[in-house]
């Protein structure tokens, strides 16, 4: 068996798993309009020891396939994770910059 392209739901389990995030869930609602809503749920540590827990939420609106509005709710949630390692490492390259 040969895997053609990566699932973006397994692709965002794998991102979650790196960056040890305490909880990413894939979640549905329905707004108060009767729109089905997917999407996902993370959950990010705090950035101090005493913050509270930083929750994110990513949603599609169900046209045709949940499956689809899934994927496309986790490439938003993977996007976001990327943007937010990104600016995290970024901050860490100048304060190593600073200390030489």
């Amino acid at each position: 068996m040969f895997i053609k392209g990566a699932s973006p739901i397994a692709l965002l389990h794998a991102v979650a798993s790196e960056c040890s995030l305490q909880y990413a869930s894939l979640i549905t609602e329905i707004a108060s309009d009767q729109t089905v809503l997917c999407g996902v749920e993370l959950e990010l540590p705090p950035q101090e020891l005493m913050a509270p827990r930083r929750e994110f939420f990513f949603w599609e609106p169900v046209v045709l396939d949940p499956y689809v509005s899934y994927a496309k709710a986790c490439v938003k949630a993977v996007s976001f994770l990327q943007k937010k390692i990104q600016s995290q490492n970024n901050k860490l390259l100048l304060q190593w910059h600073n200390y030489l």
